[in-house]
């Protein structure tokens, strides 16, 4: 698909180039490489900048923090701080460590969810592109088993890795 943009928008794709691009897309999926050029070739004047493509796959910054907020804020209410959780954002682990764990922040007031967004947004802007293994948040379920020596009976946690576009239809509503 770039050599396509690159009839485009008159560009000439050498192997430096590709190289270039391909180092800083790679951890993204082939389907999400195709759809970032083929948006590129309908949104752009000229030919992307590897940022640019960047945007198309995960949204702006703004847009990853709405998402995440959003995402948080459901996981809380579906999932619930009885369950145990990994969330693979970086960014989310960091909120809910400085919001005292995975129970507090689940059993926090409407009020105080909407106190907290300034709050959130400059946490999550700052951690969002922290590299590092996803850790798990103990749920309620869990910490009484082991508490009482039950530990053999606890059940996989939930894995919470959802990609953005599975989380733009609840910013819309």
């Amino acid at each position: 698909m770039m050599e396509a943009c690159g009839v485009v928008f008159d560009r000439q794709i050498t192997e430096p180039l590709a190289d270039i691009y391909w180092s800083v897309l790679k951890k993204h999926t082939d389907e999400e490489i195709q759809e970032a050029f083929t948006k590129a070739i309908h949104a752009c004047k000229f030919f992307p900048k590897p940022a640019e493509l960047l945007e198309f796959i995960e949204g702006s910054p703004e847009d990853r923090i709405a998402i995440a907020y959003i995402q948080l804020r459901k996981a809380c209410e579906s999932i619930g701080a009885y369950e145990s959780v990994i969330f693979s954002d970086p960014g989310l682990e960091t909120i809910i460590e400085a919001w005292g764990g995975w129970e507090e922040v689940c059993h926090l007031p409407l009020e105080e969810w909407q106190y907290r967004q300034k709050q959130f947004r400059d946490l999550y802007r700052v951690s969002m592109d922290i590299k590092r293994e996803p850790k798990k948040f103990t749920g309620r379920h869990e910490y009484v088993n082991r508490l009482n020596g039950y530990a053999e009976a606890r059940r996989e946690p939930i894995r919470i890795d959802a990609k953005r576009d599975q989380y733009l239809k609840l910013v819309k509503q």
